[in-house]
């Protein structure tokens, strides 16, 4: 692998190397023509080496051939050349000198002469416009920045430029965030990278790829950033080489998102590459230089080197210091880091003092403003200078939306907030101020106005949720809106025992719910918008190609984790059709408005739209904070709110638990199975009456819970099957949240499948055995082992077809389970802790099968559409896995949720291969009756105990499975009774027609 690596490298260098070559063979070319070259044919050369040596940092050539362009075009009094040397004079003055009045000079003299003497030249013309706006830009003044950016639009499409408009579009974006318009800064990104793509050339590819790292790193969707910043870089280092000053502003967006990842040793690797390329291009001390110095810092303040910090940043100010111009955006930085070094190390005084110097800085763009507003704020908040704090708070909103400070303070509209990226995060570190506020004073003001700044924050998290594609950055920004939704619910529950207004306890139920599996929600939105809005078969098969083509190169991906070279390559072109898939998604919403209905305007559920859905059951909602525990109980006629305070060892006793069940260890599971119970479920029995059908609506850690092995007491000597089980009292099922049960009930236009059951049974042999249908398999004579015994005493109740063998392969169960509305897989499952999308199941292996590998991973579950009433993943494992904060577990049970399946039949553990069969026997007897499925389960679990014994009664045999989603009843499509009667009127018809026969043969 390393030798591999090692040549791939040198091969890279070797190709950059050689480019680098063939560049300085141009200058030598031109510089031997310019030898023999006069007049006007000199000024061209010199004009050609000017560009060159600029786009190849050497500076002390460019200079010199600049001033041998402007003596010769002053001495042949050449107009063009005049024009063109002030363009260049500007340009430099701006890129590298870092002048901006210097620079505004030379361009706009260089645009004079050229409208005086009617120069003829768009190219650059419109380079000149570009570099205004960029000046412009960096002094704040961003009216004049726009009109320059849309004079060079206009004349690049009037002249055949468009492609230069990628670099146009690349600054549009940058002046949008510096602005703090994040819509806008995504929207000119996205330009800048569909126009590099239609040009298709490597120079404009690396710019379009740059432009939208940078916008998405902004907005902290770091996933897809990462891949389109080493997109970028891999371009880059072709087009430019290794040593360019691009290549530094490129490995520095790398640095950004590392940074914001937390993974500051690898961040530090960036950011000293960068500095190195840009010591050796501008020297040690020189403006472009404070922003790398500044982000070296930034990496040893996170890995607590806080004497390498301090130095890095006083260099970077010191740097500053050679800025000309009053406007200076990086002194700000530096002073803010400093009195955040000093701060860390606890040097308060000298803290506000770098602060102070700070607020001083002239002309510091808003977000930048904003956020050093906001780094006081915080520090006032934790110095318990509450007042102090607030003002400072009020202060960074009112900078990060350019509103004025100097009127009454009034919050900004959602809209405002959701402009800038700091929006959330200010006004909910604002919440929390005004909640300490009321601690210390107890004025209920302070808490109302907490509570309606924490609503702003749920409002700006649904706009900014819209903004993102990548399931991986989704993930993570549900984690930093964890702390929104508990302070909601927090607040709400203290305004509700204070004023006892409905409307708190609305509140209280819509912060926990979409705190809860909200992808999830989205993604099965999603996908009912895509099967019910009516869509062309054309688009859904181009839906579906590209869905077919995402599931390959992932698990090409997967196949070739050894080898880089191949692996790289299925990754580039998975990065190709995923951007696709989200270009046709958005397509799709501008063209059918019913898509785009059943995709955004799927309301949550308020308390009240729940309750008359409810029926018969029962929903107990956890939500857990740092130091509470709040459950909202719902019944139709009545909803309830509990606090209860949250035991220290609470995640603690979950995993104690889990590991006591697989032990079997009889006094340390009785102990915390109790201890849970008593923390957990003892405060709602008031609430409650015996053989309620509850669903358990989990949160963090209590999804690793099986609530029904609680034990209401404790040491009483008994063995396991005759311990005090919840499961005696109440039937339990779970769901991922209160709106998940009812996501489907407002389609008119769905059909499930039909009630028929497909079954498959995991064999290891290769023996082929046909699939057989109800009637045969019911009547099989042989003793099936394991799972196919599994499958044959299911074969007994439900009609379907059932698969064993050779034949219980993936491609089989890919071809028909959209068919059916019970699938059951008896079969081996396996939990990546690493990476979940590449959790599967085991498939028997298929003869001559090339297509298949026998295991369905999560990945191509989540591609699948299936149309199931109910999946029953009888194999170990299938609803554990990793937990993922606001989210849940991201199990193979939530894969079939995603595809479509209405509930869940899952375990939380292995399954022993001679209980399962007993189980599922069972299981499916009482579903035929008619019971709910949580129901159905509990009564196989409550027969196994009664019959299973002293030595297979502990929870680890029986205890493992669970009914996650939809409970209610399965209506079953002609049972086994049917099959029989028919067969009997066929054989009575046959034995009338024979006995006629017979008697007509007499005559």
């Amino acid at each position: 692998m390393k030798v591999i690596l090692l040549i791939s490298c040198i091969l890279l260098c070797s190709n950059v190397l050689y480019g680098q070559k063939e560049y300085l063979k141009e200058i030598d070319s031109l510089n031997r023509e310019l030898l023999n070259a006069h007049d006007t044919v000199r000024l061209k050369i010199l004009d050609q080496l000017v560009r060159k040596n600029f786009s190849t940092n050497r500076n002390a050539e460019m200079y010199h051939c600049l001033d041998r362009m402007q003596e010769l075009s002053n001495n042949l009094g050449d107009k063009k050349g005049l024009f063109k040397a002030n363009f260049y004079q500007g340009m430099i003055a701006f890129n590298i000198e870092w002048q901006p009045s210097k620079a505004l000079k030379h361009l706009y003299r260089a645009l004079k002469i050229g409208e005086k003497y009617k120069i003829n030249d768009p190219k650059t013309y419109s380079s000149i416009y570009n570099n205004l706006g960029l000046i412009y830009k960096n002094l704040e003044q961003f009216d004049s920045a726009g009109y320059c950016y849309q004079k060079v639009i206009h004349i690049n499409e009037n002249n055949g430029l468009e492609k230069n408009n990628v670099v146009t579009y690349l600054n549009m974006a940058r002046m949008q965030h510096s602005i703090g318009n994040v819509s806008l800064n995504l929207k000119y990104a996205r330009k800048c990278l569909d126009l590099a793509l239609k040009e298709g050339d490597e120079l404009s590819q690396y710019i379009g790829y740059k432009t939208l790292a940078e916008s998405l790193t902004n907005i902290r969707s770091l996933h897809a950033a990462r891949n389109y910043a080493t997109k970028a870089l891999d371009l880059c280092l072709k087009v430019y080489g290794e040593d360019h000053s691009n290549m530094a502003t490129t490995v520095q967006i790398l640095f950004k998102i590392e940074i914001f990842s937390g993974n500051y040793e690898k961040a530090l690797l960036y950011a000293k590459q960068a500095e190195r390329i840009l010591v050796k291009i501008y020297g040690k001390i020189h403006p472009k230089l404070s922003g790398a110095f500044l982000f070296v810092g930034k990496c040893h303040q996170g890995l607590n080197q806080y004497d390498s910090a301090e130095y890095y940043f006083q260099r970077s100010l010191k740097c500053t210091k050679t800025i000309q111009e009053k406007s200076n955006a990086t002194r700000l930085l530096s002073l803010e880091s400093l009195g955040l070094c000093y701060l860390s190390t606890n040097n308060p005084e000298q803290a506000e003092d770098y602060f102070n110097r700070a607020l001083q800085v002239e002309g510091a763009h808003a977000e930048l403003k904003s956020k050093l507003y906001g780094v006081i704020a915080k520090y006032f908040a934790e110095t318990s200078q509450l007042l102090k704090s607030l003002e400072y708070y009020q202060l960074a909103i009112s900078a990060g939306v350019n509103v004025s400070n100097t009127v009454t303070y009034k919050d900004p509209s959602v809209a405002m907030l959701s402009s800038t990226s700091l929006g959330l995060s200010l006004m909910q570190e604002k919440a929390g101020v005004h909640e300490k506020l009321y601690s210390e004073s107890g004025d209920d003001e302070h808490l109302i106005k907490a509570a309606k700044e924490y609503q702003i924050c749920d409002s700006i998290i649904n706009t900014f949720r819209n903004n993102y594609q990548n399931t991986k950055d989704i993930l993570q920004y549900n984690q930093a809106t964890v702390k929104v939704y508990s302070g909601g619910v927090r607040v709400s529950k203290r305004l509700y025992d204070l004023f006892g207004d409905r409307k708190y306890k609305e509140m209280i139920f819509g912060f926990a719910e979409k705190a809860k599996s909200n992808l999830l929600y989205r993604s099965i939105s999603l996908q009912n918008a895509l099967r019910y809005s009516f869509l062309p078969d054309s688009v859904l098969n181009y839906e579906e190609t590209l869905k077919g083509q995402i599931t390959y190169y992932l698990s090409k991906i997967s196949a070739n984790q050894g080898n880089d070279s191949i692996r790289q390559n299925y990754e580039e072109k998975l990065f190709t059709v995923e951007r696709s898939h989200e270009r046709f998604l958005k397509n799709i919403e501008a063209l059918f408005p019913r898509y785009y209905k059943l995709k955004y305007l799927n309301d949550f559920l308020t308390l009240q739209e729940t309750q008359k859905r409810l029926g018969e059951n029962v929903i107990v909602e956890y939500v857990l904070t740092d130091e509470t525990i709040y459950v909202i109980l719902i019944k139709n006629n009545q909803s309830h709110i509990i606090e209860v305070e949250k035991p220290d060892q609470l995640d603690q006793w979950v995993e104690n638990l889990r590991s006591s069940i697989l032990s079997k260890e009889y006094q340390q599971y009785q102990d915390v199975a109790h201890k849970l119970y008593k923390s957990l479920f003892e405060p709602l029995l008031s609430y409650l009456e015996k053989e309620d059908h509850i669903i358990i609506v989990p949160d963090g850690k209590l999804w690793y819970l099986n609530f029904d092995l609680l034990l209401k007491s404790e040491g009483t000597g008994k063995p396991f099957y005759a311990l005090d089980y919840l499961i005696n009292d109440y039937t339990i099922s779970y769901a991922n949240s209160a709106n998940h049960l009812f996501i489907n009930d407002d389609l008119h236009t769905i059909t499930r499948s039909s009630s028929k059951c497909l079954a498959f049974s995991y064999s290891s042999d290769s023996t082929t055995m046909s699939s057989l249908d109800f009637l045969v398999l019911r009547d099989f004579k042989h003793d099936l082992p394991g799972t196919r015994e599994e499958i044959k005493s299911i074969s007994k109740i439900f009609p379907g077809k059932y698969y064993f063998g050779s034949l219980a392969s993936e491609a089989n169960f890919k071809r028909e389970s959209q068919h059916y509305s019970i699938l059951h897989l008896a079969l081996h499952g396996e939990v990546s802790d690493t990476d979940p999308l590449y959790s599967k199941l085991k498939f028997s292996p298929a003869d001559n099968d090339s297509t298949e590998d026998g295991y369905l991973n999560i990945y191509e579950i989540y591609n699948m559409n299936l149309n199931s009433e109910l999946a029953v993943l009888s194999a170990c494992n299938t609803g554990y896995g990793k937990l993922e904060k606001g989210e849940g577990l991201m199990s193979l049970g939530r894969a079939f949720q995603y595809a479509g399946v209405n509930s869940l039949l899952l375990s939380n553990w292995g399954v022993p291969d001679e209980v399962a069969p007993t189980l599922m026997y069972d299981f499916y007897r009482y579903l035929k009756q008619g019971m709910k499925k949580s129901e159905a389960l509990r009564n196989a679990k409550l027969n196994y105990l009664k019959s299973a014994g002293i030595h297979k009664s502990a929870p680890f045999y029986w205890g493992s499975f669970v009914v996650i989603g939809d409970t209610s009843p399965i209506e079953i499509e002609g049972g086994a009774f049917n099959y029989w009667i028919y067969f009997a009127l066929i054989i009575s018809v046959f034995a009338s027609i024979l006995a006629l026969s017979v008697q007509y043969s007499k005559y």
